[in-house]
């Protein structure tokens, strides 16, 4: 467990040494990073079931793949090139790792290290070392829509929100906020909108399943459909939310915050960028009734990390010390609640340790690896 702070501390406080504001210092940072974040080896859940289909692709036809054809084709161009699953999947996720490293570096140079390890803390871990895939690769690629969102050009977002969906379908939910995102309203209104809506969420509740589920001809969508919200969905880990929680509360403050320095961010980000900073927060009340949607949240991430950072420009010199450790704090916090809440994250294993060893773990010993050994594999 502890190697997971000790990477914390060492992605935070470099923030606040004056020689780690150097580019190349950051650098180091996000590369050090990526062989802890990207290297996991029997930590996480999705691997497994991409490992089984990966080494027995010959047996699949385009009729009956379980993924995007998007998806199936990338794996297929690696497997052509006999190159061995965890090589393959490696090397993708540190390709992923450093563009999502690049877009918090291009919008938060000054206060990069704030973001960063915030960014790592909330998201990181579950997306390199739980690792959903063709969720990561679908949010990166949804990263180089924002300037054509900022540009107002229709064409080029739809383009990448497309492409997108041929790695996860749920990516195809997007293309309306080319048209929500400019819309701009009052600080009190989206705070009486936010405030509405999470009443909402919880009035309807056991309702909100049915509300998604519907048939669209199309079989590949219809099947995840009813995986997630309809006959498919008892006892489903990404269905059963809840009704609140301590991290609602967090990005309440957070939103009240955004909105306390909305004309400074607007005047350097733009309204556009404030914007997908707030879908945020909806998406993540959204996700704890139906916990499939805080994957939604990943998509707007980046400027949510990034405003995390930013505000700290409206705090006095005395205050922004507070603000800084109360960020150490909920992020030390958070950190522990969600390595020690399932089997994926301990013990930790990287790969390193296995590149050079002849005799590697075979399937079935790293498949059952962290359910044997972890202290919270009951949780």
């Amino acid at each position: 467990m502890l190697i997971y702070f000790i990477f914390y501390i060492f992605s935070f406080f470099p923030q606040f040494i004056f020689e780690f504001r150097l580019r190349i210092f950051k650098i180091l940072i996000i590369f050090s990073a990526s062989l802890f974040f990207c290297f996991g080896y029997m930590t996480g859940s999705d691997w497994r079931v991409y490992e089984e289909f990966y080494n027995s692709m010959e047996s699949y036809s385009l009729e009956n793949i379980p993924f995007e054809y998007g998806f199936y084709y990338y794996l297929m161009f690696f497997k052509s090139l006999n190159i061995e699953f965890w090589n393959f999947f490696i090397v993708t996720k540190v390709l992923l790792f450093l563009i999502w490293a690049y877009f918090l570096l291009k919008f938060q140079n000054r206060y990069f290290y704030i973001s960063f390890s915030f960014f790592l803390v909330f998201f990181g871990l579950s997306f390199f070392i739980d690792n959903p895939m063709r969720t990561l690769i679908a949010a990166t690629f949804f990263l180089f829509s924002y300037k054509h969102l900022q540009n107002n050009n229709f064409i080029k977002y739809l383009i990448i929100v497309l492409i997108a969906s041929l790695f996860h379908v749920t990516s195809l939910i997007l293309i309306p906020f080319f048209w929500i995102s400019k819309i701009n309203l009052k600080s009190y209104l989206i705070l009486f909108i936010f405030l509405v809506f999470n009443l909402g969420m919880w009035i309807l509740d056991s309702k909100l399943r049915s509300l998604f589920l519907f048939e669209t001809g199309i079989p590949h969508l219809d099947t995840r459909f009813n995986f997630y919200f309809g006959d498919g969905a008892t006892g489903n880990i990404y269905t059963e939310g809840k009704l609140f929680s301590l991290g609602l509360i967090i990005r309440f403050i957070f939103l009240c915050l955004f909105l306390f320095s909305r004309n400074k961010i607007q005047a350097r980000f733009g309204s556009i960028f404030f914007n997908l900073a707030i879908f945020s927060l909806f998406f993540y009340r959204l996700g704890i009734g139906i916990p499939i949607f805080e994957r939604f949240e990943f998509y707007f991430c980046i400027p949510f990390c990034v405003l995390i950072a930013e505000i700290i420009n409206n705090f006095s010199v005395r205050s922004r010390s507070f603000y800084f450790i109360s960020i150490f704090l909920l992020s030390i916090t958070s950190l522990f609640k969600s390595i020690s809440s399932e089997y994926k994250y301990i013990p930790y294993s990287n790969y390193l340790f296995y590149i050079f060893d002849n005799q590697k773990p075979s399937f079935e010993e790293r498949e059952n690896y962290n359910f044997k050994n972890s202290p919270y594999r009951k949780k």
